[in-house]
């Protein structure tokens, strides 16, 4: 039920006080930035307390979701800073092979990369440089 104006401790903003709860001896903190947002929030749409009850069940479903979701988001960002630091680690490799070949194969190569870019992923760095496969495929 909603207290009427007449009704002691009923205030303009109806169910929410925008007096902060005073603990007995105790000075009350004032409130924080957020309490003062949601405290105007609940006044200019005016729930009602059945709304309110409803609102605060979902609100922690929604939390909860929020939680996961900063979570990936969070996770996203170490991912990102690891791929940009092994792509980086990564260019320095692929600078020392061209110095190692002559400017026309440096071009043949990087035509290689790019046509062959869907099986990269197969390729690996050691299938690709290993003595071993190299003696093979010099033998007649």
């Amino acid at each position: 039920t909603e207290m009427s104006e007449s009704e002691p401790g009923a205030d303009d903003d109806s169910e929410v006080s925008s007096k902060p709860n005073k603990v007995k001896g105790k000075k009350a903190a004032a409130p924080t930035k957020v309490e003062r947002v949601l405290r105007a929030l609940q006044h200019d749409v005016a729930w009602t307390e059945d709304q309110q009850d409803s609102l605060a069940e979902v609100s922690e479903d929604f939390i909860e979701e929020q939680k996961k979701f900063q979570n990936l988001f969070d996770e996203l960002r170490r991912v990102q800073k690891k791929l940009l630091k092994q792509s980086s680690s990564l260019q320095s490799s692929v600078d020392q092979l061209r110095e190692k070949m002559d400017p026309n194969q440096v071009a043949k190569f990087l035509l290689w990369i790019d046509r062959e870019k869907d099986n990269m992923n197969d390729i690996t760095a050691e299938s690709l440089w290993s003595k071993k496969r190299q003696r093979k495929s010099a033998k007649p």
